[in-house]
């Protein structure tokens, strides 16, 4: 990731806490695609969240080689995790 990227993540953040009141931070989440459409809501699938760019990459890479014969992709795609007081008095 850029220095100009990380920056613009680290305003981002700063900016959700002052705004509402809660945290973010920036994880990774590994996405799942499937060749053949059997069903449209099982295409796309998100199937864990890591905290680690690095780690992601790493996951991304052991998925596809393990799974290399079984019609499906793997990558990896930045997005947000939001902590907010309101989460927590849900839970």
């Amino acid at each position: 990731m850029s220095t100009v990227a990380r920056q613009r993540i680290s305003a981002n953040v700063a900016e959700y806490s002052q705004m509402k009141g809660g945290t973010m931070e920036h994880v990774w989440a590994i996405i799942r695609v499937e060749r053949e459409i059997t069903n449209p809501e099982w295409h796309i699938t998100v199937t864990r969240i890591l905290r680690s760019q690095a780690a992601a990459e790493r996951e991304v890479a052991r998925l596809n080689a393990l799974n290399e014969s079984k019609g499906c992709r793997y990558f990896c795609q930045v997005t947000r995790l939001i902590h907010s007081q309101a989460d927590e008095a849900d839970g």
